[in-house]
């Protein structure tokens, strides 16, 4: 479930509410598969995760007291076919994913992550068409209308001459 919060201030009390969208949940370690047809495309992502235990020299450094983490170490996306050229900075820093959902956007696709947990909780909007991603939008759940990172993306080919 993707959860968009947001916060009201009625008479003196803060109020946080939530709008939830629905998603596919993702394993906490090995491959999660996501397949939609999509403004009459056949897309499907593959994700794959690892488990992190505390003692492994591979472990983040979290001001957090978490004894295990959740990473990402793969993104693939096809469009009828064929491979979508996704670049690592689009998922490397995702922590503790939880869901992915597909949709049209435009003449765009989003797949959309969310994960992490209380103040740590983001949800990530990829937009991507068939050959490439565009652009990645990455909110804090706690502020979910204004991106805290925003990063464009863009395909150079280079060409033999």
């Amino acid at each position: 479930m993707i959860a968009r919060s947001f916060r009201l201030f009625f008479g003196g009390l803060l109020l946080i509410c939530c709008t939830s969208l629905a998603g596919q949940t993702i394993a906490k370690s090995g491959p999660t598969s996501i397949h939609a047809a999509v403004s009459g495309k056949k897309v499907d992502v593959a994700i794959r995760t690892a488990k992190i235990e505390r003692g492994s020299e591979l472990f983040p450094n979290l001001e957090t007291g978490a004894t295990s983490v959740v990473v990402l170490t793969d993104l693939q996306i096809i469009v009828n076919g064929a491979k979508v050229f996704v670049p690592r900075s689009v998922f490397a820093d995702l922590l503790d994913p939880r869901t992915a959902s597909i949709r049209a956007d435009k003449s765009d696709f989003l797949l959309t992550i969310s994960g992490g947990d209380a103040s740590e909780s983001y949800f990530v909007s990829i937009f991507f068409d068939s050959a490439k991603v565009k652009l990645r939008r990455l909110y804090s759940s706690l502020i979910p209308d204004v991106p805290s990172q925003e990063t464009t993306y863009r395909l150079t080919v280079l060409k033999d001459e």
